[in-house]
């Protein structure tokens, strides 16, 4: 900053020589959010892919995938994708659906639903739910309602049913208020209660004394 303004290939190459001569992690984390905050996509994603699916300490890796995620690129989403189905650290595993979710594409919403209704391993599917109930989107709210139903375990459809309380601006209030009414598996509708109890909406509340005069 102070000795001059430097092109992207100039600091980002500076700074690939330091993260491999360096042994120190701490150093290493700085290192890799220095190149995150980079506005090259095309120069920095390859750098961070090789950290990503190196054999470096875990938390270098995730935290190799966040900043992929900060891109907001089409190919870092296709590189976070990959490391959260197939990656054999959980941590990174989870890392990288989290850093799907802070990735401004349409694409990232669809690829978190992917992942909660493929054959993801159970700790990706439940970190898929979880970020889906952070983003305002119709689709995500959709989507969790569908989990909630047909999620096949009743761990799922629980996390979903959570999922619907985090929605932000309330979007999540109408679907748990169907769930708490309608739902088959009366462990689904108790859980719906209690999110429905923890809300300040008038609608909850009327909907818990709706359901406590039927009972």
């Amino acid at each position: 900053i102070w000795l001059g303004a430097a092109a992207d290939e100039e600091s980002i190459a500076l700074i690939k020589r330091l993260f491999a001569e360096s042994h120190g992690d701490k150093v290493r984390e700085n290192l890799l959010a220095a190149v995150g905050v980079h506005g090259t996509p095309a120069l920095i994603i390859p750098f961070l892919e090789t950290v990503l699916t190196g054999g470096g300490p875990d938390h270098l890796r995730k935290e190799a995938a966040f900043w992929i995620g900060q891109q907001s690129d089409a190919s870092g989403l296709r590189i976070l994708v990959r490391a959260a189905k197939s990656d054999n650290s959980k941590e990174v595993r989870e890392g990288a659906v989290f850093a799907i979710s802070q990735v401004e594409l349409p694409e990232a919403v669809d690829e978190l639903i992917a992942l909660a209704r493929g054959d993801s391993r159970p700790d990706v599917k439940k970190q898929s739910i979880f970020w889906l109930g952070q983003i305002a989107s119709k689709k995500a709210r959709a989507a969790l309602e569908d989990f909630a139903r047909n999620g096949g375990s009743a761990e799922i459809q629980e996390q979903a049913v959570f999922a619907l309380s985090e929605l932000p601006d309330n979007q999540g209030l109408e679907p748990l208020i169907k769930l708490a009414k309608t739902h088959p598996d009366p462990r689904i509708r108790k859980k719906a209660v209690f999110w429905l109890g923890e809300s300040k909406d008038p609608r909850a509340l009327q909907t818990l004394v709706e359901i406590i005069k039927r009972k």
